[in-house]
C-alpha cells in the first residue's frame, strides 16, 4: 500500500499515467437499523481484483448479523479522469474491478448493505383443544 508521501511522489513523476491492477479490493459493510440510521460502518480488504459468486456469496454470509438481512451490493469503479461507474445489484453476483489509474485504486469499493430486520408485532397465541366430553345421559 502506497504511503501519502509516495503517491505524491509518484503522481509528480507521471508524465503518462497507465491503468494498473489492483492488488485488492475495499469492501465497506453497511448496517442501518429498522429507523434507517448506520448503525455500524465497518471497511475490510479483498486480496483480489476478481470476487467470483460463490466468494461473494460467502462474503455475504460471513458478514451478516443476526438481526440483518442482506439487502443490496454497490460497487464503485474509477478507471480514468473522465470514467467513473456505481452500479446497485440487489442479487448476490460475481463482480471484477478493471485497470484503473493508481490514483483510484483507494477509492475503488465494494458496498454490502444489510438492514436490520423489524420486530414484529404479531403474536400467536397457542391454541387446545380439550377432548370432547359425552354430554348424554345414560339411562
Amino acid at each position: 500500500m502506497d504511503t501519502w508521501i509516495e503517491t505524491q511522489k509518484r503522481l509528480l513523476n507521471s508524465t503518462n499515467m497507465q491503468e494498473e491492477s489492483m492488488n485488492y479490493i475495499k469492501i465497506h459493510l453497511c448496517y442501518v437499523n429498522a429507523n434507517d440510521e448506520i448503525d455500524e460502518f465497518i471497511t475490510t480488504k479483498y486480496n483480489s481484483c476478481k470476487i467470483s459468486e460463490s466468494e461473494m456469496y460467502k462474503l455475504v454470509q460471513t458478514h451478516k448479523k443476526p438481526s440483518y438481512s442482506f439487502v443490496e451490493m454497490s460497487s464503485f469503479i474509477a478507471q480514468k479522469m473522465d470514467d467513473a461507474e456505481f452500479k446497485t445489484y440487489t442479487m448476490v453476483t460475481s463482480i471484477e474491478f478493471p485497470p484503473s489509474l493508481f490514483i483510484y485504486h483507494n477509492i475503488n469499493c465494494l458496498l454490502l448493505l444489510y438492514k436490520e430486520k423489524s420486530a414484529s408485532n404479531k403474536s400467536t397465541k397457542r391454541v387446545r383443544f380439550a377432548p370432547m366430553k359425552n354430554t348424554r345421559k345414560r339411562g
